[in-house]
């Protein structure tokens, strides 16, 4: 979300197409285009929405095939919990980019601040087309609450100097609520815990980020069913055990470990380009909910009004 606290109220608008690829096991390749508004109500309250398109194309042993359709959306709001300048007008408050020729920046840096994050993700994508399994679908088929705090420490420079570079470090829980279930499967997946470590540094009209994120689900994805369910191994079709009720979906407790490169180039006043890549480095192994990727690269157009 674009955060400025300048007493203003602007309004901000952004479309972002994301190019991701599942791994070998499943050969999906997903494509994502994604609508987000969000409105500053006040120089603290942000608030947010986002509503994906996501066509996902796949070709495997068990499933070959396309399907498209609306995702779920998100709606969220950031709440400035701390800062040293909640309402001061100054170059502090509008962070990396600023400049009088360009007040646009995505990134902020006062002194210090501690931000709260609460959201919703509400299954409005279908989760039963064409009778493919969850992980094939457009949407994860839960409503999850989404809980985050972000810590800026205090900049090197005094109130009102420009700050071309700060670090932001961040600890977010998704706690998915329900079981998801289609004609095919029925899982219920366990919330994640993700550290997040954020570097932002600018220069004239380039806002540039690298973020590592450390993912850990905390329980295993548990899958549903009648009757009788065979147990077999990655290397062998051979049964190994039979379970009946629910199944714990081996590895589906993962960790990972994602590296986010982007920047936003602002080539007109309110207007930015933004342009990036992530990749894992450490790889979960399990996509029962389709969420896995191998890599992910992303473009958008973003336009701020109310300047």
């Amino acid at each position: 979300m674009e955060k400025h606290t300048d007493g203003m109220l602007p309004l901000f608008f952004g479309v972002t197409y994301d190019y991701g690829y599942s791994g070998k096991q499943d050969n999906i390749f997903i494509n994502d285009l994604k609508f987000a508004i969000s409105y500053q109500v006040t120089s603290r309250l942000g608030i947010s929405a986002t509503l994906p398109f996501t066509k996902k194309v796949f070709s495997n042993a068990n499933f070959t095939g396309s399907l498209q359709g609306i995702g779920d959306i998100l709606l969220s709001s950031n709440y400035v919990l701390f800062t040293k300048y909640p309402t001061t007008i100054g170059a502090t408050d509008y962070g990396p980019g600023w400049d009088p020729n360009n007040e646009s920046s995505m990134f902020r840096s006062p002194k210090t601040t501690i931000d709260l994050d609460v959201g919703v993700k509400i299954p409005t994508a279908l989760t039963n087309r064409n009778k493919l399994p969850l992980r094939y679908q457009a949407g994860m088929g839960t409503n999850d609450l989404l809980i985050g705090i972000s810590y800026i420490p205090g900049p090197k420079t005094t109130a009102g100097e420009f700050d071309p570079e700060f670090w932001k470090f961040g600890l977010d829980f998704q706690i998915p609520f329900g079981i998801a279930s289609n004609s095919i499967d029925s899982i219920r997946r366990g919330p994640d815990l993700v550290g997040r470590i954020s570097y932002f540094n600018a220069i004239p009209n380039l806002d540039c980020q690298v973020e590592l994120l450390a993912i850990k689900r905390l329980t295993k994805t548990k899958e549903y069913f009648n009757g009788p369910f065979i147990v077999t191994s990655e290397s062998s079709p051979d049964p190994i055990d039979t379970v009946y009720g629910s199944y714990e979906i081996p590895k589906s407790d993962f960790f990972q470990v994602n590296l986010r490169l982007s920047a936003k180039y602002y080539f007109a006043k309110n207007t930015g380009l933004l342009f990036g890549a992530a990749i894992p480095f450490i790889k979960r192994g399990e996509n029962s909910d389709g969420t896995e990727r191998s890599y992910t690269l992303f473009c958008g157009i973003s336009y701020l009004f109310g300047r």
